[in-house]
């Protein structure tokens, strides 16, 4: 018997050393506590529930996203009056050159000089601009346009090829009931409406990453109390389109949403808190460079000289507005509607303004 204990003892000894040579580990006993260290270094263990409720967006690889709303001016003048100072204050006028022929080349420069990722576009004219753009498009870029019945403004989402591919897109009337078509003024537009409204939509979806999200290009009445109605509207199917794309493409998180657009609403008119009840201001938001609040993004047909000359009114109507998932890293503007613009004087009665996103 003591020789067979012997044996046994030793068989036991060799199959821990076996065990400890082959990369196994040996369990620490329950009545020894771990160490300090190993209790620093040891990963977090996740349970199937808390798995599922993790923000898979955060786990994602982000993108950073260059945006640009511009009201481009629909109409090919061949000249415009210009009042210098914000609002004619000096009583001096100018004759400007505002035909597509000459504004266009300076819009394409515009693209490529401010390295634009994806442009919502407002008074996309079929006749105007879509004719221009048929015979001059900037082949980096793809477009996406709906247009109105009545006036043929379109909106219109410019996005680079290279990076973005628009899975799907579509327009709707703002006007509660969201009409598919036209039928008529007393359908798709309100009766005090000085013009049918549209949101031109797409969904994105970036090429490297994979990631979705959806861009969306407004432009309100310049009636403000159409324009508060119409705001509402944009809310809500804004809110339901991302919940309907989100069903259908069966996308585990939330869609990032970007809203720009001229709103022809300043932030103490009644439509903005509409707007950002569900959407945040990119120019309040960002986390780097910015413009003040003070400054207007439309200074009517004036020239301005200087920042200054933009303070005098602050017509702050052109926005880029973002869901909560999005942060801003940079807003500025592009002073186009001046002798101030880089790409030549006079681009459009209004500045186009630029943001940095990323999410």
């Amino acid at each position: 018997m003591m020789k067979i204990g012997k044996i046994l003892f030793a068989l036991f000894l060799c199959s821990a050393v076996l065990v400890s040579c082959g990369g196994g580990t040996v369990p620490v006993p329950a009545s020894e506590p771990a160490s300090a260290a190993e209790t620093e270094t040891a990963a977090p263990v996740t349970t199937e529930e808390e798995t599922t409720a993790v923000d898979l967006p955060a786990a994602r690889e982000r993108i950073s996203v260059r945006v640009m709303s511009f009201n481009i001016h629909g109409m090919n003048r061949k000249t415009s009056t210009m009042e210098y100072g914000n609002g004619g204050t000096t009583g001096i006028e100018e004759e400007v050159d505002a035909t597509v022929a000459t504004r266009g080349p300076k819009f394409r420069q515009l693209l490529r000089g401010e390295a634009i990722d994806i442009a919502g576009l407002q008074e996309w004219k079929s006749d105007v601009w879509g004719t221009w753009w048929d015979s001059h498009a900037d082949s980096k870029y793809g477009i996406v346009v709906y247009y109105t019945h009545g006036t043929q403004e379109g909106g219109a989402v410019l996005y680079l090829k290279s990076r973005f591919t628009p899975v799907e897109n579509g327009m709707f009337w703002l006007i509660e009931g969201t009409p598919a078509k036209w039928k008529s003024a007393a359908t798709n537009q309100y009766s005090d409406s000085n013009w049918d409204r549209t949101c031109t939509w797409a969904l994105f979806q970036e090429k490297a990453t994979g990631n979705y999200f959806i861009f969306c290009d407004t432009h309100l009445d310049t009636n403000s109390s159409a324009a508060e109605k119409q705001a509402k509207v944009l809310s809500e199917r804004i809110e339901s389109l991302r919940t309907e794309l989100k069903q259908k493409y069966e996308l585990s998180y939330t869609l990032p949403e970007i809203l720009v657009g001229d709103m022809n609403s300043t932030p103490s008119s009644n439509a903005y808190p509409l707007l950002i009840s569900y959407l945040r201001d990119s120019r309040d938001m960002s986390q780097g460079t910015t413009v003040s609040s003070q400054i207007s993004t439309s200074p009517w047909y004036s020239h301005c000289n200087t920042e200054a000359d933009y303070v005098a009114n602050g017509h702050r109507i052109d926005y880029i507005f973002v869901s909560h998932a999005v942060k801003v890293t940079n807003y500025w503007m592009v002073h186009t509607s001046t002798n101030l613009c880089p790409y030549g004087a006079y681009l459009s009665d209004h500045n186009a303004v630029i943001a940095d996103l990323y999410f």
